[in-house]
């Protein structure tokens, strides 16, 4: 058997994954790292520790296989990174990653030279201080001499790849995701750099996802415990990446992946430029697609806070919960619960929004309240797939991640309207996205649509007609609910302790 190792970058730690060439997961490994946050919205990691990670995670996995038949290395990223290097490959500080919030200046900066809207077409993406092309302009103001010697500009992944191959590159999606990519001609956006006062010779070069970017050089390869002549394949950001791992690689094909947040995202031959500017866009692993994207800041974080404060010491308080839900009916015996307990991303995208009950009354118990819960999340997710649908039809949606909660799957599927398909391996979606560029970079198969049998989907939800029904009105109560609370966001705040 012949072998991949894909590597998942991801903010907790990475994720090594052995997947053979017929798509099977054979082991993994975990190498965790940590994150230094200070300041006001300051978060910040170690290269070195990203680096050392890939190093540990490969030499443990090949020490339990035949080297010579690990064909090649491959990368998940997590995205929005900035790393400066000089002109030797040395780093010049901690990396600056995707939840850094430190460039309202900068982001304030680019709105006021470009203009919101215009930003947005070029980019695909709102300008916001999560994006590089931002941080890398509060460097420059910050720490004008480090700046003076940067050299190049890369991402999580893309150091990774530096330190095995010597070449400074990015993928198309992981360069859609960093605030400075025209998505529409593949090209630095000269503009926006104009804007931002970062020539765009400090920018990597944009690959394929599956292009072979080199070989693991010798020393390290050495240090990895890989065969001198291992290959490199690119691979691309995480939710590009997720994308491929969920099967969403036919034109129009949809997905949700549920954790921590959540995102609705699908495969399309166009971007969605919505007027609203509700959805944003990535490019896909599949060269010619985009990734439209609908991320929320409200899924599991909400979901468990709320078992915490209602099933505090009860034993097995998640099964608990979920027959409590089952028991309550749809629209939670007229419970509205808004879950923006940190802010909303899509569809909404108003950081001051908050959480709320909407409708409590003292007959309502807590199985009502979870179900609420549960329904607003879903809800949420569902104004974000009423977006997509003014661009395509969708029927259906693969799910990664989240719970094996059948209750809210059910929920989910009533709300949206569509069928939710669970995947198999979906621990897994994000590396295997990233192993299946890999495979066709290597030739192995023809294309991302040959390699679909890396993919498998069972355990299909489809909407109940009597939920539906009464989604369809609670979806209306839901989302005027939150209009109508966002001028009292606004005025709570004034009285909120400092967070």
């Amino acid at each position: 058997m012949e072998y991949v190792i894909a590597h998942d970058l991801g903010t907790s730690g990475n994720k090594a994954t052995l997947v053979g060439t017929d798509g099977k997961v054979v082991m993994d490994e975990t190498y965790h790292y940590n994150t230094n946050y200070f300041g006001t919205g300051c978060a910040e990691q170690s290269p070195q520790d990203w680096l050392e990670a890939v190093v540990k995670t490969t030499k443990s996995i090949a020490s339990r296989v035949d080297s010579k038949d690990i064909l090649a290395v491959t990368f998940s990223g997590q995205m929005q990174a900035c790393v400066c290097l000089d002109r030797d490959g040395n780093l010049l500080h901690d990396g600056i990653i995707w939840c850094d919030q430190r460039a309202e200046k900068q982001t304030g900066i680019i709105v006021r030279e470009m203009g919101a809207e215009n930003v947005y077409r070029i980019t695909g993406h709102r300008a916001s201080p999560v994006y590089t092309i931002e941080k890398a302009m509060w460097l420059k103001e910050h720490e004008p001499e480090l700046f003076a010697k940067t050299y190049r500009i890369v991402g999580a992944k893309d150091y990774v790849i530096y330190r095995l191959t010597g070449r400074y590159v990015t993928d198309y999606s992981d360069a859609s995701g960093m605030g400075v990519y025209d998505i529409n001609r593949l090209a630095w956006s000269e503009e926006i750099c104009r804007a931002a006062g970062i020539s765009p010779d400090l920018l990597p070069e944009v690959v394929a996802s599956t292009d072979i970017v080199g070989e693991v050089c010798g020393g390290i390869a050495r240090e990895m415990g890989l065969a001198q002549g291992t290959r490199v394949v690119c691979g691309g950001g995480d939710g590009s990446c997720a994308a491929v791992g969920a099967g969403a690689v036919e034109e129009n094909s949809a997905y949700i992946c549920m954790g921590t947040s959540a995102w609705v995202g699908a495969a399309t031959k166009k971007p969605f430029l919505d007027d609203k500017m509700r959805v944003i866009n990535f490019l896909h692993l599949k060269k010619g697609m985009y990734m439209p994207c609908g991320p929320t800041s409200s899924c599991g974080n909400v979901y468990n806070w709320m078992i915490d404060m209602l099933y505090r010491g009860e034993a097995d308080a998640f099964s608990l919960a979920e027959q409590e839900i089952g028991k309550s009916q749809a629209g939670a015996n007229g419970l509205v619960f808004l879950p923006y307990l940190s802010g909303e991303r899509a569809p909404i995208w108003d950081p001051g929004a908050r959480g709320s009950f909407v409708g409590l009354a003292m007959n309502h118990n807590r199985g009502d309240m979870m179900r609420a819960v549960t329904e607003g999340i879903s809800m949420n997710l569902g104004l974000i797939l009423d977006a997509f649908r003014d661009f395509i039809p969708i029927t259906q949606l693969n799910q990664i991640g989240g719970s094996e909660n059948d209750t809210w799957r059910q929920i989910l599927s009533s709300i949206m309207d569509a069928q939710i398909c669970k995947v198999q391996n979906n621990k897994h979606a994000t590396s295997l996205g990233a192993a299946t560029a890999a495979v066709v970079g290597l030739g192995i198969y023809a294309d991302f649509d040959d390699a679909k049998g890396f993919i498998h989907v069972d355990r299909a939800v489809s909407p109940n007609p009597k939920e539906r029904q009464v989604y369809g009105e609670l979806m209306e109560v839901f989302s005027q609910s939150y209009h109508d609370l966002k001028n009292v966001y606004s005025q709570l705040g004034r009285f909120r302790q400092a967070e």
